[in-house]
Formats: structure tokens, sequence, C-alpha cells
């Protein structure tokens, strides 16, 4: 059994966990509302652009948030199901605008796109899951516009926390199913490298 497919019914467990409760609730939670806003102020999107979300999730609300921009948006995750799911409440949210987004299962490594094709690009704590994530970059190098934007979000480097938590979050790690942790300048660098303008590299600490 791959890793891949480990961590894809890792998801898929994890979704089937929390829909229900995702799809009764009207309001987004702290975390994503803040990671919106991150999103808005570093990516600036407009109808104009075409936005990618890799890792997108059960909600889709990254995608939801961008179309009402204008602007076109697709969003990837690794779970079918998840996929299914963003696309029915991305046609509620969106109502006439809903044909501004779609949804595709895929991963990180693999994206069935063309070159060159999106604008900007997000990927919101999803770096850290991926066994191949030198290959991820490299994708999504691929797929962004010579001037396009990317933003992504990961979990900082133990090495910069005080001591005593690092025994405390290698735990949380693990039950989160982190593979790594980054360094905000190496990850920047990594982008660099494949052509990628990574406009911000937020750092968060999990404990769990």
């Amino acid at each position: 059994m791959s890793l891949t497919y480990r961590i894809k019914k890792f998801w898929e467990k994890t979704y089937e966990t929390e829909g229900s409760d995702m799809q009764q609730s009207q309001c987004l939670e702290n975390w994503r509302v803040a990671y919106l806003k991150v999103m808005r102020y570093h990516l600036s999107t407009s109808k104009n652009d075409v936005f990618l979300d890799i890792g997108v999730g059960l909600t889709g609300y990254s995608c939801i948030d961008t179309s009402r921009s204008g602007a076109l948006s697709v969003g990837v995750d690794i779970s079918f199901e998840a996929m299914k799911s963003a696309k029915r409440t991305a046609k509620i949210a969106l109502s006439q605008k809903s044909n501004l987004i779609d949804f595709c299962c895929c991963t990180a490594t693999n994206l069935p796109f063309r070159r060159e094709v999106f604008t900007k690009v997000a990927l919101i704590q999803v770096l850290q899951y991926i066994p191949d994530d030198q290959k991820a970059i490299a994708e999504v190098g691929r797929v962004t516009r010579t001037r396009g934007k990317i933003i992504g979000l990961v979990p900082n480097t133990l090495v910069r926390m005080l001591p005593f938590l690092a025994p405390l979050q290698r735990r949380s790690d693990r039950l989160s199913g982190f593979l790594r942790r980054y360094k905000a300048e190496e990850l920047i660098t990594e982008f660099a490298k494949n052509n990628c303008n990574c406009v911000c590299s937020t750092i968060h600490i999990f404990l769990r």
C-alpha cells in the first residue's frame, strides 16, 4: 500500500467524520476566515485571474470566495467525495456565478492542466502532507503563468520553537499526518527555482 494511498484514505476518513457538521454550518470557522484574509491581501484576485487551490478540501471555501470577485476558480483535492461536496456547496453559495468555478480530483504531483494556465495559486496547509513535495512544487511551477503569484501556508520548523514544546509538537504532527515542516525562506527559494513567485509563506503551530 503506497503512502499516497494511505494519505488519501486518511483524508477521506477525516472528511467523512467532519462532513455533516460542516455542511450544516452556515459560518466558516475562525481559522478558515483567517486564511481567506491572508489570501485576499496577498493575491488580490480579480475577474482577470484564473485561480487554483491545491488541497481545497470539503467546502471549497477559498474558490467560492475567489469566484465572487469574478475570477475563474478551480479547486483540486485527493478526495473524490470532497470534490463532490465542494461542488454542491459552490452551486448553493454562488448561484448564477457557479459557472465560474469547478473542482477536480487529482494529486498535487500530477495536475491535469496544461502549462501556464493559472495566474494565482494557493496551497493552504497541504505541502506537509505530500510525500514528494518537490514534485508538487515543480507541478505548481508548470501550471502557473510567468508573472503569477503563489501563496503557501505551511507549519513552522521545530527548530524555531521553544525547546520544551518540540516533543509535544512531534506527537501532534504524527496525529495530524504531517510528513515534514518548513523554514519560510527555504520554501520560497524552492518555489523560485521553479520560476514561481511565492508571495507569502505563513507559518503556523498546531498542537493537537
